[in-house]
């Protein structure tokens, strides 16, 4: 059922007890900013490290006001939704979602909103084609309407582009993708419940390896020789080394 929070604080505590369509791309292995293992800890130990960069802040300040001038040029009726919550019970994903608009061709729709810097969008957005973590957020919260019931019959992607060029990005409802949500999830949960953490990604895990292991201070003599984690990541920084010194070989 679709939860209205009267503050920001209740809407983000309720958010720690699911699977969020912000985070489903770090579930699925697709997010540049957070991995599937930081995922994993973060819902395990209940503590979200939401901490909010210049660039969320003023996303989240100029949100609405995008919105607005979205739906103003297309001729859509507009509803904010951004203290709102939808879960799904049986695979604990929920999707918070930005607008809801009424289009007089295809009817009530999500649109999800993005502000974009000009750079940002030559290197990560096509003409066609937003970020894939991106179009996944958006499926997310497709999905759960449809299992919900609501009437959403279409969603889209509003970006907008340095300041002064909006970009609309249409989307169906994906199945097939809303499956494999569920699935992921659940499989997530139950790893949690089994206290069986995923791999480690080392390109942006480091942080969060030294929290969980602790500094090793210069001087000190640590035994690691019966350990399998640490076993592990040898192992998996030999493959990643040995995978890179391929190229070379093959040149020589």
């Amino acid at each position: 059922m679709l939860s209205t929070f009267s503050s920001e604080s209740e809407w983000l505590e309720i958010r720690k007890n699911y699977v969020t369509s912000t985070e489903i791309a770090a579930l699925l292995g697709v997010s540049p900013f957070k991995s599937r293992f930081s995922l994993w800890h973060e819902k395990k130990s209940g503590v979200t490290d939401f901490s909010e960069n210049d660039r969320m802040k003023w996303g989240r300040r100029l949100q609405n006001v995008i919105a607005a001038g979205i739906a103003e040029d297309q001729g859509w009726q507009d509803e904010d939704l951004s203290l709102m919550f939808l879960p799904d019970e049986a695979s604990r994903v929920g999707a918070s979602m930005d607008c809801k608009v009424v289009c007089p061709n295809r009817g009530p729709g999500i649109l999800e909103i993005k502000n974009v810097d000009k750079m940002s969008a030559a290197k990560y957005w096509d003409e066609d084609e937003a970020p894939v973590y991106y179009e996944i957020q958006l499926q997310t919260q497709l999905h759960l309407a449809r299992k919900e019931g609501l009437d959403i019959q279409f969603g889209a992607i509003g970006a907008l582009i340095g300041g002064n060029e909006p970009r609309l990005y249409f989307r169906e409802y994906d199945p097939a993708i809303g499956e494999t949500i569920e699935q992921e999830a659940r499989s997530f949960w139950e790893s949690i419940a089994n206290d069986t953490p995923p791999k480690p990604d080392y390109s942006i895990d480091g942080p969060l390896l030294l929290k969980l292991t602790g500094p090793i201070l210069e001087g000190k003599e640590v035994d690691l020789s019966d350990s399998n984690r640490f076993q592990s990541w040898i192992s998996e920084l030999e493959r990643i080394a040995a995978a890179a010194e391929e190229p070379k070989a093959r040149v020589q």
